[in-house]
């Protein structure tokens, strides 16, 4: 009441505007959602400090069984597989190989990427169609590029053209998982900025090496900045309340990152990775959108440099 008094309003006035308020029925809403919306952040916060006690990334070595990636899905934080897929027969692609079975049929990829604001974001904005070989030509071209992309939207293993290569992947036996592989293929420099995904993905690199910067999905800071499932930060610089997990992945290593956790991801060389998410548990957090509907306006991400 001081306060409006203050802007001038009579102090009779003043202090039927504030009892009214008190009486009303949107008052005591408001009331029992900063309640709750207080109970969430303790939750939050006791989670974030807890998992602080361990490294964010956990290390498997050796062969993963089905029942071990289940237990390591329940559990809901990043591992990292050195060698996961070192003995599949997709150890040993090569790309001139590669070009040579698959060169003279096309794709749709991701091209005019540098000249698109959002071009993860609106993905379907910069989707063309390619000859294959020519699209290998400028992944393995002398360089750093983002400007062309062949991502998981892209659909590329559906496709009558490089589904033979299925056949060299070694994936757990998941009913289904046949069905659920997507092809990351790009040059040198490509990068998905940073973000969150919806599902429980298992990555495997098997050309090239990769930089992911890992962020825990508690993180109150992403949390808060977040729009959709997209944040406006680059994790090589990131805020001083953002802690960051930085390793390199490569040929033969997967990684598995659960649902909500925050990454961005950087091509050192040229890359060709395939991810899944059929790891025979659950997998539809379609309604986990912290940022808010993904029907919304897209967010203008930043490119890291």
């Amino acid at each position: 009441m001081a306060t409006l008094v203050e802007q001038g309003v009579e102090p009779k006035l003043a202090a039927r505007e504030v009892a009214a308020l008190a009486r009303s029925p949107a008052v005591a809403v408001a009331k029992a959602y900063a309640e709750r919306v207080r109970r969430y952040e303790l939750a939050v916060r006791l989670r974030e400090e807890h998992s602080r006690l361990l490294p964010l990334v956990d290390r498997v070595d050796g062969p993963l069984t089905l029942e071990q990636l289940r237990r390591a899905v329940a559990l809901a934080r990043p591992f990292l597989i050195p060698g996961f897929a070192s003995s599949w027969p997709s150890a040993s692609w090569t790309w001139p190989e590669l070009r040579a079975r698959f060169g003279d049929g096309d794709v749709e990829v991701s091209a005019g990427r540098d000249g698109h604001e959002r071009p993860d974001v609106r993905y379907q904005d910069t989707a063309v169609r390619m000859r294959f070989d020519a699209f290998l030509d400028k992944v393995v071209a002398d360089g750093s590029s983002n400007d062309v992309y062949l991502v998981a939207h892209n659909r590329a293993l559906a496709e009558p053209l490089l589904a033979p290569l299925l056949g060299d992947l070694r994936f757990p036996e998941v009913p289904g998982v046949e069905r659920n592989l997507h092809l990351w293929l790009g040059p040198r420099g490509t990068v998905t900025p940073l973000h969150h995904d919806r599902v429980d993905i298992l990555f495997v690199q098997i050309l090239g090496r990769k930089r992911f910067h890992v962020v825990d999905g508690m993180n109150r800071r992403l949390l808060k900045d977040c729009l959709t499932y997209w944040v406006d930060h680059d994790l090589g610089n990131p805020p001083d309340d953002v802690p960051v997990t930085t390793f390199e992945v490569g040929p033969g290593d997967a990684l598995f990152l659960p649902c909500g956790t925050w990454h961005q991801v950087t091509s050192l060389d040229p890359a060709l990775s395939i991810s899944t998410t059929s790891l025979g548990t659950p997998n539809e957090f379609g309604w986990y959108e912290p940022g808010g509907t993904s029907s919304g306006p897209p967010p203008k991400v930043t490119r890291p440099a």
